[in-house]
């Protein structure tokens, strides 16, 4: 399970740490932001033994240092950037800048490479920015979480990250020169069945991609993708798919809009509400009040 840390403001060097989520011993993401609009420099190179992957959700212009070389020119959105364990970074740039900070030991490095790549014998990450969309898309999904509150929704950010993680690791071999692909997974029917079922007995829990993961018997970081290739779509959208499809049950019932969200694992009355009339086309009162939606 993953432990996140509220966020803080550094004052003296400009820079804000939306939050920072310990994803699995040596997995650690951070959402880091440069908030100077003029220009800036950080106060000290970073460095940690660990592999650094940048990944900008936001453009800006950088002039650092990548382990002694200079780094001038736009970083743009989606571009990627890499760090080895024994180089130093030293931060600078113009502008605000806004990016995912993705820290990963050698060690969970090199199990998930023989996870999801065993074919692949290592190579140089070639330098220079990289853009990848399907990071870029990733990244602001994550942002865009953050910044709207979905923090009681961990499903949804586990399932990002996840994401982030497989992609940086295609990513990485693809770069390094090793024609890449990640091998199609399924879950088996019974583990299916099994992780469905306790998704339905759990609907008002707060689920975790790593409990349904220990259901059906693998790691997270394979669950997600397998769990999209046999059902067609992802745990979060599945989840609440079945919360929506709860909360019509029980509105039919005639029970209190604010107790449906509860028991169906919503945030509250509001969160419920605006799922609903995206998915039904009318707010849940209506249901509740006996207009529309009759069962048939």
């Amino acid at each position: 399970m993953s432990f996140s840390t509220d966020a803080v403001t550094p004052a003296p060097t400009g820079e804000r740490i939306n939050g920072a989520w310990q994803e699995a011993p040596g997995l650690l993401f951070a959402d880091r932001q440069r908030l100077d609009p003029g220009s800036w420099v950080a106060d000290h190179a970073e460095a940690t033994g660990s592999y650094q992957f940048y990944v900008q959700a936001r453009g800006h212009r950088q002039c650092g240092e990548f382990d002694g070389r200079p780094q001038h020119g736009w970083c743009p959105p989606g571009a990627l950037q890499l760090l080895y364990p024994d180089e130093l970074v030293f931060p600078a740039g113009a502008g605000p800048a806004r990016f995912l900070h993705v820290t990963i030991s050698p060690g969970f490095l090199a199990q998930q490479l023989a996870d999801h790549f065993p074919g692949f014998a290592g190579g140089e990450f070639k330098r220079g920015y990289r853009s990848d969309l399907a990071l870029h898309r990733l990244a602001r999904a994550h942002e865009a979480g953050i910044d709207h509150g979905l923090s009681g929704q961990q499903l949804y950010f586990d399932q990002l990250r996840a994401a982030i993680l497989s992609r940086l690791l295609l990513a990485l071999t693809t770069l390094a020169g090793h024609a890449s692909t990640i091998e199609k997974e399924n879950l088996a029917p019974f583990r299916t069945r099994r992780v469905a079922d306790f998704i339905e007995e759990n609907l008002a829990q707060d689920l975790r991609l790593d409990t349904l993961a220990d259901i059906a018997g693998t790691s997270k970081f394979h669950f997600s993708r397998a769990f999209r290739n046999t059902m067609g779509t992802t745990p979060h959208a599945f989840v609440m798919q079945r919360r929506l499809l709860r909360a019509l049950g029980l509105l039919r019932s005639k029970q209190p809009v604010g107790e449906v969200a509860r028991l169906c694992g919503f945030a509250d009355h509001a969160h419920l509400t605006r799922l609903f009339k995206r998915s039904f086309g009318m707010p849940p009162s209506n249901v509740a009040a006996g207009d529309g939606l009759t069962a048939r």
